[in-house]
């Protein structure tokens, strides 16, 4: 398919076969996944303000030391909300009984046990890295039989490269899903604890989250026979240490790179996938300069041999892309009457919700490109 006809018919693609209530929150999660890790990283920016004293606080050194802790398991939480959203969409793209139809009502409505049902399969070896990638079918592209067997092992590169870099984060959300649990629900959490054994001078100090788990958890660090809590407190059998400064600061760090890769890539490729009607298109991504560059996720640096073998490929590929500017404007037209309702409810509760019956046509216009 030529790149005229494909501008003329990505939207009736986008209605029939993805729905344009998905490519929205494709186009929304890719976006606002970049702010929530822009808001980690500021996180971080202020911690080390914090460390340095460069801010008037007034609190004491205990109490310093206590919301220090608590900022950095809002970073934690901020990732993990992440990591959750990316296997929900995940989770929705590989099963074949939802697929696009269904992404937005999953990212909206899920329950943990979608989350563990990935992680399951992926560690069985059950998960199509290509598919959940978004990679171009071969067959669809405008190539030349020569040309598909030059792209077909990087295509095979990116689909096991974004598989390993899935089980990282799953990993880190299995060892992290007590704390951020305990942050979320109860808030059975010590903070500012010391550690007093001479082993661990790298550790100034760490938060404890208490739980109660009839097995143990597979991230358990150490199985132990005796009581962890005397029996006043002895309901509490599991504990998950968390260590403050550089150590967790540093792995959410690797994590946040990780996340960002994995998440971008992702949703530009579906999001191509479906402005392309599913043909001949390949994984790109916008520069802060407003570029875009052709991306391959791959564990090794392109040899001098391999870009000037992939190079020409790329380059009649990309120039037949339909690559539209995914910009989403959202127009309500709401009268004074409800524009009054709001405001009024703005100074009532810092919020303001709006429900609609949907017995009449729709006053609002969606502009999306």
């Amino acid at each position: 398919m030529e790149k005229a006809e494909k501008k003329t018919r990505s939207r009736e693609f986008i209605k029939a076969k993805v729905t344009e209530a998905t490519f929205t929150v494709l186009a929304l999660f890719n976006r606002n996944a970049g702010n929530l890790l822009n808001a980690i990283r500021l996180e971080k920016i202020l911690l080390d303000k914090l460390d340095k004293e460069e801010i008037d606080h007034g609190l004491s050194n205990d109490f310093l030391l206590e919301a220090k802790h608590f900022l950095l398991m809002d970073s934690l939480a901020k990732i993990m909300m992440l990591i959750e959203g990316l296997i929900v969409l995940i989770e929705s793209i590989s099963n074949p009984k939802k697929g696009y139809p269904k992404v937005a009502e999953e990212m909206a409505y899920y329950r943990p046990g979608h989350i563990w049902r990935v992680i399951e399969s992926l560690r069985a070896g059950k998960l199509d890295g290509a598919k959940i990638a978004g990679l171009p079918k071969l067959d669809r592209l405008l190539i030349s039989d020569l040309e598909r067997r030059a792209l077909e092992p990087f295509f095979k590169e990116s689909s096991r490269t974004f598989i390993k870099l899935l089980s990282v984060i799953a990993n880190f959300y299995e060892c992290n899903s007590i704390v951020y649990n305990k942050f979320k629900h109860g808030l059975s959490l010590i903070a500012g604890m010391t550690l007093k054994n001479p082993q661990q001078q790298s550790v100034a100090s760490v938060m404890v989250a208490l739980d109660r788990r009839e097995t143990a958890p597979r991230c358990t660090s150490r199985e132990m026979p005796e009581r962890l809590m005397p029996p006043e407190v002895g309901w509490f059998n599991t504990m998950c240490y968390v260590p403050f400064g550089n150590l967790a600061l540093d792995k959410y760090g690797e994590i946040v790179n990780i996340l960002f890769e994995l998440i971008s890539y992702l949703t530009n490729n579906h999001m191509f996938l479906a402005a392309n009607c599913d043909e001949d298109y390949f994984p790109i991504r916008m520069m802060p300069n407003g570029n875009y560059v052709p991306s391959l996720l791959l564990e090794h640096d392109l040899s001098s041999e391999e870009k000037n073998l992939l190079e020409p490929i790329i380059r009649k590929i990309t120039e037949n892309m339909n690559i539209p500017e995914f910009r989403f404007n959202l127009n309500m037209n709401f009268s004074d009457e409800a524009i009054k309702r709001v405001l009024e409810s703005f100074q009532d509760h810092a919020s303001a919700l709006i429900w609609s019956s949907e017995r009449s046509a729709s006053s609002a216009t969606v502009i999306m490109t």
